[in-house]
């Protein structure tokens, strides 16, 4: 990343912020750009309850790799359907899942036991 600073060629990072980076590197980078994973699978899974989706129905998760941004996804999603997490939207408003649409377990939590 020296060598890119040191040629003055934008420098923009998704996901990915850097600790002890040079100065050279701090000046020349335009943009650290990442996002709350966690939110992500909320926001996902209140949109699946608002179209329709009922406890113990059947869903399929793709699994990505076992990168944070997966994991973190995941769990955000699970954590919305189960009443452990919010969703909150981008003007702030708190969604909650209603108790009789909770999902008591998540199936691939079911099959992975």
């Amino acid at each position: 990343m020296e060598q890119i600073a040191s040629q003055n060629i934008p420098l923009i990072l998704f996901d990915r912020l850097l600790d002890g980076t040079s100065p050279l590197i701090r000046e020349k980078m335009l943009l650290a750009m990442s996002a709350d994973n966690y939110a992500i699978g909320a926001g996902a899974a209140y949109y699946m309850v608002e179209k329709g989706l009922t406890p113990g129905e059947a869903t399929w998760e793709l699994p990505g790799d076992n990168s944070a941004v997966s994991v973190e996804r995941t769990a955000g999603f699970r954590e919305f359907l189960t009443g452990k997490r919010p969703f909150n939207d981008d003007q702030g408003q708190a969604h909650t899942i209603a108790a009789d649409k909770q999902w008591t377990i998540c199936l691939n939590e079911w099959l992975d036991t």
